[in-house]
C-alpha cells in the first residue's frame, strides 16, 4: 500500500482549487490535499496551532503568491527562515 503525499494548497480563488484537485484526482498520485484561502492559515497549519493543532505537517505546500493581507513572497520568507519549516518544499 502507498503512503499518501501530504500537500497544503494555499490558494484563495476557488477556481484554481478546483483545478488542482482535479488535477491531483487523475494523477493516481495518492494524497490528502489540505486547501487553506490565506498565508495565515497555513502558517497556522505548519506550526500546528489553533484550529489546526492536529493537523498533519504537509509534505509539500503549493503557493500563490497573490494572497489577501500576507503575500506569497512573505509567506515563503517567514517559512524559509523558519528552523522547523524551511525544510518543506514549497512550489510557487
Amino acid at each position: 500500500m502507498k503512503d499518501s503525499v501530504e500537500i497544503l494548497l494555499v490558494e484563495d480563488n476557488p477556481g484554481d482549487v478546483l483545478l488542482t484537485q482535479t488535477a491531483f484526482k487523475r494523477s493516481h498520485i495518492v494524497n490528502n490535499l489540505t486547501c487553506v484561502e490565506t498565508a495565515e492559515e497555513a502558517l497556522q497549519l505548519l506550526r500546528g496551532e489553533g484550529d489546526h493543532a492536529q493537523a498533519k505537517r504537509p509534505d509539500l505546500v503549493l503557493l500563490d503568491l497573490n494572497l489577501p493581507r500576507m503575500s506569497g513572497i512573505e509567506f515563503l520568507q517567514i517559512v524559509k527562515h523558519d528552523d522547523a519549516l524551511k525544510s518543506i518544499p514549497v512550489v510557487v
